[in-house]
Parts: C-alpha cells; sequence; structure tokens
C-alpha cells in the first residue's frame, strides 16, 4: 500500500516502542527520520533548526523537548500535523497552530499511570518512607519520631477535577477518604456525581489535609498557588502536584516547607525543565524526609508508553489520510488542516 507515498514523518523524540510502531507508517509509503532518543534532553533544537523541520515534514511527533513558538510554526507550509505523548501543549502555540492549518492531537492514556504516581506520593509521605529507611539499624527505632499516618478518612483536595483527578477518585473509592474540589469548570452536580464536594478555592487550601494539583498550565494558572495558598493550608497537611510546574510559584514552596507552613510535598514537575541543576533551590529540599521530588516521571510508565506510541502512530495516519484523529485540542485548525492536506496530496499526485 503506497496509500501515504510522498509523505514524511519526523519522531523526534523516538521512545524504544516507537520504531517498531513506524513500520505501520512505512508500510504505507511514509518515508520516517528519527531524533535523537527521548531521554537525550541535551538535543533540543533551536528555533532555526524548528523552522527547517516544518518546511521538511508533513508530520511531527514528539513530547516537549522541541517547542513550536510562532515564529516557528508561521513557517509551517508542510506542516500539517503535530502528534504528542501525553496531554501537555504548553510548548505549542496553539493559535499559530491553528492559523496556520496545523493539527495538533495528544494522547491521553498515561492518566492511569499519573494517578497511581500521586497516590504513591501521598503515601510515600504520609508513611514516611524516607524516614523509616534510616531507623533500620537504630536500637530505638520503635520511637514516636518514626510514627505514620493513615490515608483513611483524610480529607483530599483536589485542584482540577479532570480525567487524572477522576482516575485518582476511582483508586481511592474504598480507602474512606473525603474528597473536595475546585473546578470553575465543573457544576456541583457534576461534581457530586463523581464522589466531590465542590467547595470555593481559599476553602480547598484551608480545608484539605491533602491538596492535590491537576490543571493545565495556562496563561491563568501559572503560579496559581503561591504563598497566599501555603498560608491557608494547614500545618500538618500535605502538597502534591504531579501537573505542571509553573503552576506553582516554586519559592513560596519552598519557604513554605521550610518553616513548617505544610507538613511536606510530593513533586513530580519542576519550575525549571529536566534535568534539574544541582544550584536549583528545589534541590535544597529534595532530599528531606518529608519532601519528595521526582524526574516529571509520573507518566513514564511501560504500559502507558505503548499505549500513548500506539496512539500518536494511530493519530498520525488518520491525519496524513485526511481522516480527523482523535483527541484534537485546536478544533479551529480543522478547515486549514483539511485544505493543506488535500494541497499537499495534490502536489505528490502532479509529481
Amino acid at each position: 500500500m503506497n496509500e501515504l507515498k510522498g509523505k514524511r514523518v519526523l519522531i523526534s523524540e523516538p521512545m524504544p516502542q516507537a520504531y517498531e510502531a513506524a513500520r505501520r507508517l512505512e508500510a504505507l509509503g511514509c518515508a520516517v527520520d528519527f531524533g535523537a532518543v527521548i531521554s537525550d534532553r541535551t538535543s533540543k533544537k533551536t528555533a532555526e533548526e524548528m523552522k527547517q523541520i516544518v518546511k521538511e515534514y508533513d508530520g511531527f511527533i514528539g513530547m516537549s523537548r522541541e517547542k513550536f513558538p510562532r515564529e516557528v510554526l508561521q513557517e509551517a507550509d508542510r506542516l500539517c500535523v503535530i502528534a504528542k505523548y501525553g496531554i501537555g501543549v504548553d510548548h505549542i502555540d496553539l493559535q499559530a497552530a491553528s492559523e496556520y492549518g496545523v493539527l495538533v492531537s495528544v494522547s491521553p492514556v498515561n492518566r492511569t499511570s499519573v494517578a497511581e504516581h500521586t497516590i504513591a506520593l501521598m503515601l510515600a509521605l504520609l508513611k514516611r518512607l524516607r524516614a523509616s529507611q534510616r531507623f533500620l539499624n537504630r536500637d530505638n527505632w520503635r520511637c514516636p519520631e518514626l510514627a505514620d499516618f493513615e490515608l483513611a478518612e483524610k480529607t483530599i483536595g483536589f485542584v482540577g477535577l479532570g480525567g487524572i483527578t477522576r482516575e485518582v477518585i476511582t483508586r481511592l473509592n474504598g480507602w474512606g477518604c473525603h474528597f473536595i474540589g475546585y473546578d470553575p469548570y465543573v457544576s456541583s452536580e457534576q461534581a457530586a456525581a463523581l464522589n466531590v464536594q465542590a467547595v470555593s478555592w481559599d476553602a480547598l487550601f484551608e480545608t484539605a489535609d491533602i491538596v492535590s494539583l491537576h490543571l493545565p498550565l495556562t496563561e491563568q494558572t501559572l503560579h496559581c498557588v503561591g504563598q497566599k495558598e501555603f498560608d491557608r493550608m494547614k500545618p500538618s497537611a500535605l502538597f502534591i502536584n504531579t501537573a505542571r510546574g509553573k503552576l506553582v510559584d516554586q519559592a513560596a514552596l519552598i519557604q513554605a516547607v521550610r518553616r513548617k507552613a505544610i507538613a511536606g510535598a510530593g513533586i513530580d514537575v519542576a519550575q525549571r525543565e529536566e534535568p534539574i541543576p544541582p544550584d536549583d533551590p528545589l534541590m535544597e529540599i529534595a532530599g528531606w524526609d518529608n519532601v519528595i521530588v521526582t524526574p516529571h516521571s509520573a507518566g513514564w510508565t511501560h504500559e502507558a508508553l505503548q499505549r500513548e506510541t500506539d496512539l500518536t502512530i494511530d493519530n498520525m495516519i488518520l491525519a496524513l489520510q485526511g481522516k480527523l484523529p482523535s483527541f484534537v485540542v485546536n478544533q479551529d485548525a480543522v478547515d486549514g488542516w483539511r485544505n493543506k492536506v488535500k494541497k499537499r496530496t495534490s502536489e505528490e499526485n502532479e509529481e
């Protein structure tokens, strides 16, 4: 089959599963190139390099290492689709993508992994696992200092009631927890259907034993959690962030931990992109018993990576065929994308 003959796709950040999955594109006549492996964070392309890429490829598959600002997308005469691993699109100027007929699809199939990681951070902090290991060889291991806490009966406050929050709630429904939530796009009735009591922003931070952040990063949500929010939290409360680092004023979080305004924090996403340099202020508290920092790995499971790879390839094939793929985030690009695909197909047929 040569249905996609003449089309070119760059898998810019190939996961291990991508090389096998790409054969489905090649079987349809599509040429596939690969960039540096996804774990190589030193191979980030410059804006000038990205401008050349969007002129040479019909499709782009990647995560977030390569950026798509307006200055890049305005050169996208050929690029039709960006198929992204995962769900975050804050590295893509969606308005510019729509203006230039570039369809952006995501693969929201790592929710189970992120939900499990969120719960793991909660439990690791409540059960004081870091501190416990240090007591293995101590005579006074059975001491008050090592007593931990139960998750049962805790009030968990979710900032954002999207897909990952719902996965967390599904898994914790049998744990005897109480759920409260804030989401301006979800009604009280819809929240109640999720077993969540809708509360105000301030009430959530004042009431919750654990605050868990699940918001997209936008201009409106940038640094939406800061000193005011940490000051409202109970000194016994924990803060969890598996969403985006820039949602939080990191300096305020560090100070809240230092002055014991909160009991601890579980962080999977930092203010700066990984790898986090040793002199980053977050690293000063990363080794404390009441702080766990993981390297944006909440969705990094074998199962999730396979699902994401399969879905991004599926979306790419559909988009290059002129068929609407799953999980398009810029629906206003559809008309421009269709016109571009038709034009590209016509040009290739003439050749």
